[in-house]
């Protein structure tokens, strides 16, 4: 605190890039800050490749969907976790998409190289979440849990 005339004044710390006083703040991997930055909650109803910062804590929806709707999610990372939920029923598909040939793990079971995990109809209540878990040195996995609703695995 400061006081100046008699006046008390709060001094908060100098920020300096994503370092405040010396001390990095935020990072998940050295050298990186990951900031949500209002991406706490995204509307997907269209194809699109979700961003490590959606897949940090973030809520998928479908809010308005009217097409179907293929989701690719990144190769699972450090701290990685978010979930999808369906809030609008539609007679459209909504798939999510692994990276590539990665594996998923899905509701307890690896599943092969690059299938998607998907619902036929988009059902309102719908919802997976997803965590990376750490499989090797550098290493993670998706590990899909099904909260609610009849999804599958690309057959």
């Amino acid at each position: 605190m400061l006081i100046i005339n008699g006046v008390k004044t709060i001094v908060g710390p100098k920020i300096v890039s994503p370092v405040i006083d010396g001390a990095t703040i935020g990072a998940t991997t050295a050298g990186t800050l990951r900031a949500l930055l209002d991406e706490d909650a995204e509307i997907v109803t269209a194809d699109a490749t979700l961003t490590a910062n959606q897949c940090s804590g973030g809520l998928i929806s479908n809010y308005n969907q009217s097409l179907d709707c293929t989701v690719t999610v990144p190769t699972a990372f450090a701290g990685g976790n978010f979930i999808v939920v369906l809030s609008t029923a539609v007679a459209k598909y909504y798939r999510l998409d692994p990276t590539g040939s990665e594996v998923w793990v899905w509701d307890g079971v690896a599943q092969a190289a690059g299938k998607y995990i998907g619902i036929a109809n988009a059902t309102v209540g719908a919802a997976l979440q997803f965590i990376a878990v750490q499989t090797g040195a550098a290493e993670w996995t998706w590990h899909v849990y099904t909260v609610a609703g009849a999804w599958a695995v690309e057959g």
